[in-house]
């Protein structure tokens, strides 16, 4: 994740894809396998953020939500594959975090390409969100880490892996450092 964006701010919008709860249960296994060596606590929505933007000030944020739902739901189901586990620095939640590191696949960057057409579509500036056709390759599992001297190898973790697959989008508002609110929820196809 080189590429440099603007920090997070309240009032950001971040599209989520997520697991459904079935899969969430398993997930969180494995949270707990890693948090036994890295420390801190596991991430409780597991998720990959797609995009996070500022909505235009001229718009109506249930109705742009809304619409958005509606045209990034029509995308079936993504399956993401961990290539690796590591501690980095947040400076949103001002600690370390372990992050998994997935595969960008094709069915990712045409995802995030279909996202991205949606966000100009409704005059989302690009100064306001990450950059078109930039693809988010981390997914955080562990807040609070307190061991960083290690990775998921070091600890028999054997990658690659399934990490799940996304069946579900929420829009969540940042109302503060670590407070989300969830807007809206909608299901990928299956």
């Amino acid at each position: 994740m080189p590429t440099q964006f603007r920090p997070a701010r309240a009032g950001d919008i971040c599209i989520l894809l997520l697991p459904d709860d079935d899969e969430l249960t398993r997930l969180n296994e494995h949270q707990r396998f890693l948090a036994s060596h890295f420390g801190g606590q596991i991430h409780q929505a597991v998720h990959l953020t797609v995009q996070r933007f500022a909505p235009p000030t001229h718009s109506h944020l249930q109705s742009l939500i809304f619409n958005l739902a509606d045209t990034l739901s029509h995308f079936s189901s993504l399956t993401f594959t961990a290539l690796s586990s590591f501690s980095i620095y947040s400076n949103f939640k001002q600690s370390h975090i372990v992050k998994w590191e997935i595969a960008e696949t094709d069915e990712l960057r045409r995802y995030v390409s279909l996202t991205d057409r949606a966000l100009d579509e409704i005059s989302v500036s690009l100064t306001e969100r990450y950059a078109n056709d930039w693809n988010s390759t981390w997914v955080t599992a562990i807040d609070g880490v307190t061991n960083t001297a290690i990775t998921g190898e070091q600890i028999g973790v054997k990658y690659p892996h399934h990490l799940f697959t996304a069946r579900r989008i929420w829009f969540s508002e940042i109302k503060g450092a670590n407070e989300f609110e969830v807007l809206a929820k909608a299901w990928l196809k299956t």
